[in-house]
């Protein structure tokens, strides 16, 4: 990898900061980092970008976020010039998009590809990375950030004989790139997660017969798509800033409004009327536009869990199979609903069979097809739809070894254990983005205060001389804590994701997305079961307070919201109004440490533990996050409490920008900073607009501390 620092510098270095993926993440990471001057790559295992959109290729694979949610808002050109052709795009669109900003950001000479990273290790006395690729080749850098994402590790189940089978097998996360000849071929899908549902209705005209293997039904929802017509584009164009500043202020990061009532406060009629509204509107507007106690109260997730029953009984046709397809174990929302075209009109038709695992196990995949309880049947192709080893399972295959030759594998064998969802302790220079810990939703979304928060931090620790960042121990304990202690407000699904990245749940479910327990003479499915804060052993989390953190990190926002799935890193970083708005910081650190040589390792600025009645102004580059007295001024409240992402219109110029020793004021954004301020124009409660640039906060050099 070449390196654009001095021959001094290149001998140690191959890059400052190496990203691992080049996703829709890693290549917004890697944007950031180079916008600020750090000599960023990216490591990339494929032949090409696109991550997620470059490996789940196979036929009807799309969004399930309004295609002009999910792209990249901080690149006016990118807006003006791509135009999206449905309002649900495809894989194909989806990753011809991502290579066109890739090109339009000049960061293609940046990204390596085919070069899968399979191990490294961190050097104490130099603060340095080696990562070795699986060529054997070996790659230096200070920081790394892990942007592998929640897609990029298919799980197979451990069923007997599969590797005897000899027909065609494909694996939905692993999709060849050349097309799949399905025409008159015997066909079995093995699973009806996400990428099933969306699989089956497009291949079940082409095969001669398709035989689906169920193990757990899931609520599926139409997506109700469709083609952006011109008359929507000009309107989309207009409008993206504003959308943008939606996502920022919506539960999950989407584009469709909460409803402020609860489910009992409706008349049965009214509740009826929302409910076939929402059914046939698009997306995930079914639970999110629903009512706000949808996935807390267990009375009205049964009633609309009942609604959807009976429109899936009205379009199946046999009665049978129609009760099959419905979920006994969870409620709608438990588990992320996958969203569906003409899905179950799809066993409506004579050559689609469908088979419950729990009535007729597994005993073995056999070398001509799959034999179950009840027989054999033969397949020509078998497409293994059978999900991810999702969030955590990328991370752990990376082997990395951090202080004292610690793995994440070891450490994290009882669950994911991280501070933030960003870094975890005795890996110094290691951040996660989109890993465990953070907000599942609007994928993009949720990740980009992220990208902002790591881009800030490392930023402030090169302009302070630090070599080296890494969390406190009693911090990642104490945040672990919490995030299980968070997800039992809510109604979930122990084989939700949102489960398995949990220690606390994750000691009553297993540890991979499907798991497959021995039965007599067959393999059946684990048995599962829909909690509201407690598991199978019987053990409950105490409800968390209602309360927000917010922490900033320069070149943006990262607010530290409480959603569904407990505290989440830049989840909704529009001020968290699902969470009641924002509130008090509650005394517990955002702590790490900051390394500035061999030996010393201070910790730093933004350690310091903030007592119930101070609060906390957040970090920035340049600047040192410092309590605030609880007693101040109403301008200084004004301005701290002002909606996330803007600051107030009427803010002195001697507040802005930063203070550099000299105490000239200067704007790191500069001009660019400044004309995307003035083109997002006012934002909520009275505040300008900002999509990016730092603000920095921090004392004058030689001033005395407050």
């Amino acid at each position: 990898m070449a390196s654009e620092q001095s021959p001094a510098q290149s001998d140690t270095l191959d890059a400052e900061v190496l990203v691992i993926g080049a996703g829709v993440t890693g290549i917004h990471q890697l944007h950031r980092l180079r916008e600020v001057g750090f000599d960023a790559r990216i490591a990339e295992a494929g032949s090409g970008v696109g991550g997620t959109w470059y490996w789940n290729r196979y036929p009807g694979a799309r969004f399930d976020s309004e295609s002009y949610s999910y792209g990249y808002f901080f690149s006016e050109e990118l807006l003006q010039t791509w135009r999206w052709s449905e309002h649900f795009a495809g894989q194909a669109e989806t990753e011809r998009y991502l290579n066109v900003a890739v090109d339009t950001l000049g960061l293609r000479p940046h990204i390596r590809t085919n070069t899968r990273i399979t191990g490294g290790r961190f050097d104490e006395g130099r603060g340095t990375w080696t990562l070795r690729t699986g060529e054997g080749e070996e790659l230096r850098c200070r920081f790394v950030v892990a942007a592998t994402g929640v897609l990029s590790v298919p799980y197979w189940p451990d069923l007997p004989g599969r590797e005897r089978y000899r027909g065609q097998a494909y694996h939905t996360g692993q999709w060849p790139h050349r097309a799949v000849d399905f025409r008159d071929q015997h066909v079995a899908v093995i699973g009806t997660g996400a990428s099933a549902v969306q699989l089956i209705p497009v291949i079940a005209d082409e095969v001669d017969s398709l035989t689906v293997y169920q193990r757990t039904p899931n609520w599926c929802a139409p997506l109700n798509n469709g083609p952006i017509t011109a008359a929507e584009q000009e309107e989309l164009a207009a409008a993206y800033h504003q959308i943008h500043e939606l996502c920022r202020n919506t539960f999950a990061g989407f584009v469709h409004r909460a409803n402020p009532l609860r489910t009992f406060e409706a008349t049965t009629a009214e509740r009826r009327a929302l409910y076939e509204q929402l059914y046939h509107a698009r997306g995930f507007a079914k639970l999110l536009s629903n009512y706000r106690d949808l996935m807390t109260n267990a009375a009205a997730n049964a009633e609309f869990s009942r609604f959807l029953a009976d429109k899936i009984r009205a379009r199946v046709d046999d009665p049978a199979v129609a009760e099959k397809l419905i979920p006994r174990d969870h409620g709608f929302g438990m588990r992320r609903p996958p969203m569906e075209t003409r899905y179950y009109e799809a066993y409506n038709r004579p050559n689609v069979h469908l088979v419950d695992l729990h009535d007729t196990p597994i005993v073995s995949i056999t070398e001509d097809g799959i034999e179950t309880t009840a027989g054999e049947r033969r397949f020509d192709i078998i497409v293994w739809a059978t999900g991810f080893d999702g969030f955590s399972g990328a991370l752990m295959r990376l082997d990395l070894e951090g202080v004292g030759g610690r793995t994440l594998r070891r450490d994290w064998s009882a669950g994911p254990r991280t501070y933030l969802g960003l870094q975890c302790a005795g890996f110094p220079n290691l951040f996660l983005v989109g890993g465990p810990h953070t907000a599942a939703g609007n994928f993009p979304r949720a990740t980009e205060p992220q990208v902002d928060f790591v881009t800030g931090l490392l930023a402030y620790a090169r302009l302070r001389g630090h070599r080296s960042v890494a969390p406190e121990p009693a911090a990642v304990d104490e945040w672990t804590r919490h995030v299980a202690e968070a997800a039992g407000k809510v109604l979930i699904a122990e084989t939700s994701w949102s489960a398995r990245t949990s220690p606390a749940r994750r000691r009553c479910t297993s540890p991979t997305p499907a798991a497959w327990w021995r039965c007599g003479n067959g393999w059946k499915p684990s048995p599962t079961t829909a909690t509201r804060g407690s598991c199978s052993t019987g053990s409950r989390w105490p409800r968390p307070p209602e309360r927000t953190i917010q922490a900033r990190a320069g070149l943006g926002w990262a607010g530290l919201e409480q959603c569904s799935g407990g505290w989440l890193v830049g989840g909704l970083p529009g001020g968290g109004r699902h969470a009641g708005g924002y509130g008090r910081v509650p005394s517990r650190s955002i702590r790490c440490r900051f390394g500035t040589g061999r030996e010393t390792r201070s910790p730093a600025t933004i350690g310091v533990a903030v007592p119930p009645d101070r609060r906390l102004r957040p970090p920035a580059v340049g600047g040192r996050t410092q309590p605030v007295d609880a007693v101040e001024s109403t301008s200084n409240r004004r301005r701290r409490m002002a909606p996330v992402g803007c600051r107030p219109a009427a803010d002195p110029p001697a507040r802005r920008g930063t203070r550099p020793p000299g105490g000239k004021v200067s704007d790191p954004g500069g001009g660019a900073d400044r004309e995307r301020r003035q083109r997002a124009g006012p934002g909520p409660g009275g505040c300008e607009g900002r999509l990016g640039g730092p603000r920095i906060t921090g004392r004058r050099a030689g001033s005395p501390r407050r």
